[in-house]
């Protein structure tokens, strides 16, 4: 059976903890190995991790496809490949590196002339007056590493927040290790928006999933031993959770990656 996937583009600096926090929301599990960590964690490209959950009173099960592009200067121009038919946002900074925060312009910036070049960013729900805009685009901005930094810290800036394109646009704080978001609740409604603007073609219902809009349809086919592609949904176990709350789900899942 096909079950339909959206897409969140994950970005921000290299050594932000995207990754970490990214396979902590999805349950991933690796070696445990101070050496096999700190090789898996630094992102080449894009690594695509994936959530399953279920939505809406019928339990319909959606896939969200966390996008996790690589955030040194050397891949500025390879990562616009996966800049593409984007449902949310996520901008990730590191609470205890001031500048990374302020870097998250850059990256709105990035997506922002990607957007007008090429006009792929946001998919179009291929109806008439369909012209959807990056600010209709749902979007998450998420301070990580809230362990490293004290209880009392004050940024001396008001990092991106301060930025007119992220005045109106939510602000948690997150741990990849434990697991940590506050303020409870947020990461959810975020995902319900991303799902509710990928079926916006439809009924005006995200419990809805029939029809022409804009949730792909994947086959969940079986992922090989090592997480590498497989068949159908390549790389890909399955993540038993509900919602809400998405991130405190029981189980696993895999990520795969090109």
């Amino acid at each position: 059976m096909e079950t339909p996937s959206v897409r969140v583009l994950v970005v921000g600096d290299s050594g932000v903890g995207k990754t970490a926090l990214l396979r902590s929301i999805c349950r991933s599990h690796w070696d445990t190995s101070s050496t096999e960590k700190s090789a898996s964690l630094w992102t080449t490209g894009c690594d695509v991790h994936v959530f399953l959950t279920s939505l809406g009173p019928a339990g319909r099960e959606v896939f969200v496809e966390f996008l996790d592009v690589g955030g040194h200067r050397q891949y500025e121009l390879s990562r616009g490949a996966f800049y593409h038919d984007i449902q949310g946002v996520m901008f990730i900074h590191d609470l205890s590196n001031v500048r990374s925060g302020e870097h998250l312009r850059n990256w709105s910036r990035e997506l922002s002339n990607m957007q007008r070049q090429k006009g792929c960013v946001v998919p179009s729900t291929g109806k008439e007056q369909d012209f959807p805009t990056l600010h209709d685009l749902p979007k998450l901005v998420i301070g990580n590493k809230k362990d490293l930094v004290a209880r009392n810290y004050k940024p001396k800036t008001m990092g991106p927040m301060g930025a007119p394109e992220f005045r109106t646009v939510p602000c948690i704080e997150s741990s990849a290790d434990p697991l940590s978001m506050e303020p409870s609740g947020t990461f959810d409604t975020f995902l319900q928006q991303t799902l509710a603007f990928a079926n916006r073609g439809d009924t005006g219902s995200y419990n809805h999933y029939n029809g022409n809009n804009n949730l792909r349809q994947t086959n969940r086919g079986g992922d090989t031993d090592d997480g590498r592609p497989g068949s159908g949904l390549a790389g890909l176990s399955s993540l038993a959770a509900s919602l809400p709350p998405l991130s405190t789900g029981s189980g696993s899942a895999r990520s795969r990656w090109w």
